[in-house]
């Protein structure tokens, strides 16, 4: 392992470097024997060394010089576009006002979006870091400040904006569900929250880990979940430093970056362990496209086949 003493790495998050499956394993021990609670909920990403925490909305926008006086206006475009016309591609629509169904959809089939994909699986993160390339990195964050409703309702009410997100949540309550069943469990705030941030004339910077009730093949086999920026003018980052007052050492505490630098012996014998856990690309993509993409991956354990 080469341990990196924190000078290379932004101010609010620490930084390693490892390069074996078995340090691999080794922290995954380290995450797993945090049982999520009130004050751990670990998520995880993988993603290029390189990669900036961003969300593919915040990219586009930098790409296409996208003034911030339009953000908001083109972002609600390209949803509508998607919703009028993603029906051709979809086997089932989402209903017509779960935005948050919706945003999860476009995201996973590339769409620019505020919302940023994560895992619950250390491993998974670990097969998205390296499936592709010889190095990766991956990001694990105690995401357990930006779990709760409350504290994002306490922001809101911040920004004037709780009577708006209280009629959302009342109209929400009223839609037809199985058993109710949203009327009981938080992922109606989560649909009250999405779309009040969408919909806001008042953005809220924050940062908040949320799933639609519903959930997609794909969310269920990558064990997925996603975290929302609540203010599209401001990046990721920032929105996440707001969520915690930006002190840049209390998230520094709950944000780490794992570079992985395996040599390429080493990286096909990751991809091995991987695969005898069932964490192959064919697997978290199912369709013809992941399939296609997973072949190449068999160069690691060809000796399989």
């Amino acid at each position: 392992m080469v341990a990196d003493d924190g000078r290379d790495a932004a101010a609010w998050y620490s930084q390693e470097t490892i390069e074996s499956w078995d340090q691999i394993e080794e922290r995954h021990k380290r995450y797993s024997c945090m049982p999520p609670g009130p004050d751990s909920y670990w998520i995880f990403r993988g993603d290029k060394p390189e990669a900036a925490l961003a969300t593919k909305l915040e990219q586009a926008f930098a790409d296409y010089g996208v003034p911030e006086s339009k953000m908001r206006q083109y972002e609600m475009e390209m949803i509508r576009e998607f919703q009028r016309k993603g029906g051709l591609y979809l086997d089932r629509e989402p209903d017509k006002d779960d935005v948050l169904e919706w945003l999860a959809i476009m995201r996973h089939h590339g769409a620019p979006t505020r919302l940023i994909d994560w895992t619950y699986s250390f491993y998974v993160a670990v097969h998205f870091a390296l499936a592709d390339d010889l190095e990766g990195a991956v990001w694990a964050f105690n995401a357990a400040k930006v779990n709760k409703p409350e504290l994002v309702r306490t922001a809101v009410a911040g920004h004037g904006g709780s009577d708006f997100l209280d009629q959302l949540q009342r109209r929400f309550s009223g839609m037809d569900n199985v058993l109710t069943l949203r009327q009981q469990w938080d992922k109606l705030d989560h649909l009250a929250i999405a779309s009040y941030l969408l919909l806001t004339e008042r953005p809220v910077p924050l940062v908040f880990a949320m799933n639609p009730f519903r959930l997609n093949r794909r969310l269920i086999i990558q064990q997925a979940l996603f975290l929302i920026s609540g203010d599209i003018r401001l990046p990721f980052v920032e929105n996440l430093r707001q969520s915690y007052g930006r002190d840049d050492v209390a998230i520094r505490r709950h944000m780490h970056k794992i570079v992985l630098r395996p040599d390429k012996k080493e990286r096909n014998r990751i991809l091995r362990e991987l695969r005898s856990m069932n964490i192959v690309t064919e697997v978290l993509f199912p369709d013809l496209s992941g399939f296609a993409r997973s072949l190449v991956n068999r160069l690691a354990y060809a000796d399989v086949y």
